[in-house]
């Protein structure tokens, strides 16, 4: 581990790419981070990296950034990482309640990702938040979405009921790779039992 800061720890190169050699041996591991949480993150980890413009390359360099990742957060990426997160098939842990509660505020632009279709899920990060309720998740969504529809003077339009539902179900199912087990009430998915 290098330290980044007063008491910030991040992992170095070498342990990222230990990390890729990991996953690129096994097809079904899932990988999470956080992605792009606060702005003050975003500065020390690319001090520590400066080959790097973004973390999306450096994540993508070391085998990190495909279909199974799951990013969480994703509140100030730019428009090169954004569409590096459509191009790779990365996977979204929108966690609203964490977003809203601790730290930096932030309201990701949860509908811009939608409409990219890029997946997204929904997440409790009950570590930075007071809930790991999922309903609660859904809640504080509609909330973070209505915010972030006035905060761009109506740009970004606040998600609608049924899109929250999604992200709560077969969203976040798509984003753990499990879209074809659960998530869907649809005749034949483990959801559906008539």
């Amino acid at each position: 581990m290098t330290h980044s800061g007063r008491d910030r720890k991040s992992c170095d190169g070498e342990l990222l790419a230990g990390l890729g050699q990991i996953a690129k041996r096994d097809p079904e591991l899932m990988i999470q981070t956080h992605f792009d949480e606060a702005r003050q993150e975003v500065e020390p980890t690319m001090q520590l990296f400066p080959e790097f413009n973004n973390e999306a390359d450096l994540y993508e360099h070391y085998g990190l950034f495909n279909d199974r990742c799951i990013l969480a957060h994703c509140i100030y990426p730019n428009e090169y990482e954004i569409g590096r997160m459509k191009a790779c098939n990365v996977g979204i842990a929108h966690c609203p309640v964490s977003n809203t509660t601790a730290g930096e505020w932030g309201a990701a632009p949860v509908k811009q990702y939608l409409d990219l279709g890029i997946k997204v899920g929904l997440g409790t990060d009950s570590g930075g938040g007071f809930s790991s309720s999922i309903l609660e998740a859904m809640r504080q969504a509609i909330i973070t979405s209505n915010a972030r529809q006035r905060m761009t003077d109506g740009k970004d339009k606040e998600l609608t009921r049924e899109e929250i539902f999604y992200l709560a179900t077969l969203g976040g199912a798509e984003v753990c790779c499990l879209d074809h087990k659960v998530g869907s009430f649809a005749p034949g998915s483990l959801c559906f039992n008539p």
